[in-house]
């Protein structure tokens, strides 16, 4: 009864960790309340992050644990996934690409004007690249040596993957809005929302890149 009347209270943070301890309760005592518990946090204190992460986690162990037991119940069809590690990356993130080997991630970030890149086994971040204007679209070669990267202000970066060095490319006005890689890796289509799509004829080891290998598809 007590932790019921704590429930009640005004501080909405004091409620949301009575509803915890009441759920936590229910669960030792196999009442079969406790997910009605947990559910009652989700929908009345999603302000309280702290105890709307701990019931997720909660209703997430009450359903595996059904489903270990052979047992259906509406918590395993409406699993919820909890977060595994929260990563540090440049204020308003964008866009996320993943290398083919699944080895590293590339955020861009709006108001930072970065590129963040983190390790999928640590998820430590590695590198904080600086680029241009308002990154946005980016896009992974399928070799994995190069990576794109589109901006608001027109051009696009290409990022050395295994030196995280950056080079910039005008391609003209933006802001650029998508980009897509041929599956040759030799060209690069660029949607700009002032001067239309655009092929880029990328470099190889052979040849660099020139002005003139950015052509017009549709303006």
């Amino acid at each position: 009864m007590l932790l019921r009347d704590v429930a009640r209270a005004r501080d909405r943070s004091v409620a949301a960790r009575a509803f915890l301890y009441i759920g936590y309760c229910q669960e030792k005592r196999r009442t079969g309340e406790a997910s009605g518990t947990y559910r009652s946090i989700l929908a009345e204190f999603p302000e309280q992050r702290e105890a709307v992460y701990e019931a997720r986690r909660r209703l997430s162990l009450l359903g595996h644990a059904a489903a270990s037991n052979g047992v259906a119940t509406s918590v395993q069809s409406t699993w919820i996934p909890t977060a595994v590690a929260r990563i540090s990356v440049g204020g308003i993130p964008q866009r996320v690409a993943i290398t083919p080997g699944g080895d590293e991630v590339y955020v861009t970030s709006l108001e930072s004007n970065t590129v963040s890149v983190f390790e999928t086994t640590t998820y430590k971040v590695t590198s904080t690249i600086a680029v241009h204007g308002q990154p946005g679209p980016i896009v992974v070669a399928q070799d994995g040596l190069h990576v794109y990267v589109g901006h608001g202000d027109g051009g696009i970066t290409v990022i050395d993957a295994r030196t995280k060095f950056a080079r910039w490319v005008d391609v003209g006005n933006g802001p650029v809005r998508d980009l897509a890689l041929t599956r040759d890796g030799r060209s690069l289509y660029i949607a700009a929302e002032h001067s239309g799509l655009r092929r880029l004829k990328l470099a190889t080891p052979r040849r660099r890149f020139r002005p003139q290998d950015v052509r017009w598809v549709w303006r």
